[in-house]
């Protein structure tokens, strides 16, 4: 319980510093920008993803510090073909999209990359140390300063997409410089091509499961805007975008907060009646939270968009009381990966994406092919409740079809 409420006030502060991102973004940038920066920001996120491979949860489910080491001299490489996937989305967007990116804006994005994969390994190290304030000084500080980086941008030349873009490369320099000089006594360029000769002791698979799941999350959170840009329109989208970034911050405030602690907290569990114990726990707080939080939404959504994006976005009040009655259950579904990695079974998590992935798809068509996009909010917001009780008895009912014990050579008791 120390850790969730440790994870819970770190992660919380991490929050509150993006949400004042988002009051004044949302404020200064004309919504025009939006729509365009979302495709974009889905693309980075794609990369964010390859650069770091899985490494923060291969780091927390290591076996020993040597181990630890070739992970993170690993992610030197991912990181690389981050920033080369990116060049290639960057050069494809026009022809998809006919949004055009600056060279400035492309080399910023891809040296952002960079150092990813390193950063996301090093937060692993101090998660699976439980040092969650740590963690909290290092992504406030990197949220903080990138955020005044863009809005001293956009005071001296233009609001423009731009801002957003200097926005989240900013974040990602800052971070890494921090979280390098908390470890600058492992800095590993003396043996580093010699840990990345060497194979860790994982052989089951894992990391290739966490960055296919990861992938596939990637569509949960972020592909549906490509989709929606596609098939609609990148106005609806900038619409949408808002939206759906006013469901999240709640979802983050009672599920995000708390998945750093999740994973290595399960992994100290020793029965499945324990895990029981705590996915009912998580659960009860999910869905007691999430209702007043949705209740409070539906009473008064016009007022929270002006107070928060302002004015220039209360076209988007419909959309957020669709969206926010899934709160509760994209907490639900959000927690759930890192229960399954702390078992070592992330294949699990990565069919429940799978399911989700195809649930959103399908949403979305019906609601073009209906003409109707509020018709896809309401399937979007269905897709979420019913996976995330798909999640719930996959794992409630886990050990009936266990292939490993949660350790070597310990099988977990039976309730």
């Amino acid at each position: 319980m120390k850790g969730l409420v440790a994870s819970f006030l770190s992660k919380g502060s991490l929050f509150a510093f993006q949400l004042l991102t988002l009051m004044l973004l949302s404020r200064f940038v004309d919504k025009q920008y939006f729509g365009a920066f979302a495709i974009i920001n889905s693309l980075y996120f794609f990369c964010i993803i390859v650069a770091e491979a899985g490494g923060m949860q291969q780091v927390i489910n290591a076996q020993n510090s040597v181990d630890e080491k070739r992970i993170i001299a690993k992610s030197f490489l991912t990181s690389a073909l981050g920033v080369a996937v990116m060049l290639l989305l960057l050069v494809l967007l026009p022809l998809l999209y006919s949004i055009d990116v600056s060279v400035g804006a492309m080399l910023l994005l891809m040296s952002a990359l960079l150092f990813y994969g390193v950063a996301s390994s090093l937060t692993g190290v101090l998660y699976k140390e439980l040092r969650f304030y740590k963690v909290a000084v290092v992504e406030c500080t990197a949220e903080l300063l990138s955020l005044g980086v863009a809005l001293a941008y956009g005071y001296f030349y233009s609001f423009d997409i731009n801002v957003l873009i200097i926005k989240i490369s900013a974040y990602s320099y800052i971070r890494f410089l921090i979280l390098w000089f908390f470890f600058k006594e492992h800095a590993l360029f003396g043996n580093a091509i010699d840990l990345i000769r060497q194979k860790s002791s994982d052989s089951s698979g894992f990391s290739t499961h966490v960055t296919l799941s990861n992938l596939l999350s990637f569509f949960v959170r972020f592909g549906d805007n490509l989709v929606i840009g596609k098939l609609f329109s990148l106005e609806i989208l900038s619409l949408y975008d808002r939206a759906y970034q006013l469901t999240k911050y709640p979802v983050m405030l009672i599920a995000f907060s708390l998945q750093p602690a999740i994973q290595p907290l399960v992994k100290k569990l020793k029965s499945f009646q324990e895990l029981r114990g705590f996915l009912l726990k998580i659960s009860a707080i999910f869905l007691i939270g999430g209702f007043f939080l949705v209740l409070l939404i539906q009473l008064n959504a016009r007022d929270i968009i002006i107070f928060i994006i302002g004015e220039q976005w209360v076209g988007i009040e419909d959309m957020l009381i669709i969206l926010s009655i899934s709160i509760p259950f994209q907490a639900m579904y959000s927690v759930s990966g890192g229960i399954y990695y702390a078992l070592s079974h992330p294949e699990r998590n990565l069919k429940i994406n799978l399911m989700l992935v195809v649930m959103l798809l399908v949403s979305i068509l019906l609601g073009y092919f209906a003409d109707s996009f509020l018709t896809s909010l309401v399937l979007i917001s269905a897709s979420f409740i019913a996976v995330s009780f798909i999640c719930f008895f996959d794992i409630w009912y886990m050990e009936r079809r266990m292939i490993m014990p949660w350790r070597a050579n310990e099988s977990p008791s039976r309730s």
